[in-house]
C-alpha cells in the first residue's frame, strides 16, 4: 500500500506542474468513492483490517493506472533514468528519512505517553488538536496543488523567485 501511494504521488507531479487540476480532482473523487465502496462493502461482509487494506489498495492501484494514462500527455515514460539525478534524489531521501519516520510515529507516541502519564481528558485534547491539524491540511492541499507548481515553473531569476517566495510565505503565515 505504501508503494502504491508513493507511486501515485510521483505520477501526480506532471499533472500538478501543468495545472491539470480538473482531471486530477475528478480522479481523486472517483478514487475516493471506489475506496469508500470497497472498504465499506468489504468490512460489512468480513470485518477485518486486511479487507480494509485490500479495498484501499485496489482503489489506489486503479487510481495509479488512470493517473499514468493522464500523465503520459505531459511526460515521456520511455526515457532512461539518469544515474546522476537518481543519486541526487536518493541523497535527499536519505537525509529526510529520519524526519519522515518521526512524523509517522510521533502522534502515536504522544497518545501512548499521555495515556500512561496523563488523564483521559488529556488524550481527548490531543485528539482535538489532531482534528485542528486536519482542518489546516486543507490549506496545505491548496498550497501543494496550486501555488507550488506555479512557483516551480518560474524563470530562474533570483529577484523574482525571492519575491514570489516571500509572497507565498506571507500567505502561509497569515
Amino acid at each position: 500500500l505504501f508503494g502504491l501511494a508513493l507511486s501515485g504521488y510521483i505520477l501526480e507531479i506532471p499533472l500538478k506542474l501543468h495545472q491539470a487540476v480538473v482531471p486530477l480532482s475528478k480522479l481523486g473523487v472517483v478514487q475516493g468513492c471506489i475506496r469508500l465502496a470497497g472498504v465499506g462493502i468489504g468490512l460489512f461482509l468480513w470485518p477485518h483490517a486486511a479487507v480494509a487494506i485490500l479495498g484501499t489498495g485496489l482503489a489506489q492501484a486503479w487510481g495509479n493506472w488512470r493517473m499514468r494514462k493522464l500523465s503520459r500527455k505531459f511526460s515521456e515514460h520511455t526515457n532512461r533514468e539518469d544515474t546522476v539525478i537518481r543519486e541526487g534524489i536518493l541523497r535527499v531521501v536519505r537525509r529526510s528519512m529520519p524526519n519522515a519516520i518521526y512524523y509517522c510515529i510521533s502522534s502515536q507516541i504522544s497518545v501512548y505517553l499521555i495515556s500512561i502519564l496523563g488523564s483521559t481528558e488529556a488524550v481527548a485534547q490531543v485528539g482535538a488538536l489532531g482534528r485542528i491539524g486536519q482542518m489546516l491540511g486543507i490549506s496545505s492541499i491548496i498550497l501543494c496543488g496550486v501555488l507550488v507548481p506555479r512557483y516551480a515553473r518560474l524563470k530562474v531569476d533570483s529577484g523574482l523567485l525571492t519575491n514570489r517566495f516571500m509572497l507565498i510565505f506571507g500567505l502561509g503565515c497569515s
